[in-house]
């Protein structure tokens, strides 16, 4: 066996130890004991959609003490920032778009802008054609993020965590 060979698998163990495959059960943070789990959800509860099929609603991110999510990917490109994908909202003829997000706070270590503890989203939702998801409907929206461990230097593989967006009011009431 070639000192290459059994260097490149030691390496390949090393990184399978510190970077375990995407949905890993057993994976634990070690500041926290266990998974660290970002949350999300929709501040009032619902989203209200006025007699022109139109509303905003807002998304509100935690993210755990002493980790730190990404709001872009970062000066090498290669970050994983908080991302929202609204496709069961499209196949139902709403279209969404961002209003605003949080400013968060560039890290010169990570060469990147990151969201502490909590971040706030707002979004503009419009029915196309006027006819939007009826009164009561709960249809999810998603976010994919990327958690890392300020405490030890470690980066979590990617998750998506989906949020409910209850609708109240439409125009084909």
């Amino acid at each position: 066996m070639s000192v290459r060979r059994f260097g490149a698998g030691v390496l390949v163990g090393v990184a399978c130890a510190l970077f375990p495959l995407p949905g890993a059960d057993s994976q634990v943070s070690p500041s926290l004991g266990r998974a660290p789990e970002v949350t999300a959800e929709l501040v009032g509860g619902s989203v209200t959609l006025d007699a022109s099929a139109i509303g905003t609603f807002r998304v509100l991110v935690r993210v755990p003490p002493r980790h730190h999510g990404y709001l872009n990917k970062g000066d090498s490109g290669f970050l994983i920032p908080l991302t929202f994908t609204f496709t069961e909202l499209e196949r139902h003829g709403v279209t969404v778009s961002m209003v605003s997000s949080p400013p968060g706070q560039r890290d010169e270590t990570v060469r990147a802008v990151v969201v502490r503890e909590r971040a706030e989203f707002v979004f503009r939702v419009q029915a196309v054609n006027g006819r939007g998801p009826v009164s009561g409907s709960v249809i999810p929206a998603w976010l994919d993020y990327q958690i890392c461990d300020e405490r030890v230097n470690v980066c979590y593989p990617p998750r998506r965590l989906g949020i409910p967006v209850r609708f109240i009011g439409s125009a084909d009431r």
